[in-house]
């Protein structure tokens, strides 16, 4: 199974009510990060993670270019055999988990289609 195309779309979104933590400001929306991956043979699958600052402590712009970094390596990598890949984007650029996240997610989606 090979891909040929990821792409990486951000999506702000707005919470129905406000978020109310102890000690800090109101989380009033949050960004998803969907990463889409495209097959040879047209298959899609994706994943997902999301970015909040004081939600789960990670920068969305951060979040977003580590996820396009990783979308440039994923047509070389082995999709079927999950942790290898994962190891990879490690390895090469150093993801963070909410990055993986989305990359795990997105590799068992295509495993799911391959079975």
């Amino acid at each position: 199974m090979q891909i040929t195309r990821v792409k990486v779309t951000p999506v702000e979104l707005k919470l129905l009510k406000p978020a109310k933590m102890a000690g800090l400001p109101d989380i009033d929306s949050i960004t998803a990060i969907f990463v889409r991956l495209e097959t040879k043979h047209g298959q899609t699958a994706w994943g997902c993670t999301v970015a909040n600052q004081y939600l789960t402590g990670e920068i969305p712009q951060d979040i977003i270019k580590a996820c396009q970094e990783c979308a440039e390596l994923v047509p070389d990598l082995h999709p079927i055999d999950i942790e290898y890949s994962l190891d990879q984007l490690i390895a090469q650029t150093n993801a963070p988990p909410a990055v993986l996240c989305a990359f795990d997610l997105a590799f068992h989606d295509l495993l799911g289609l391959a079975a």
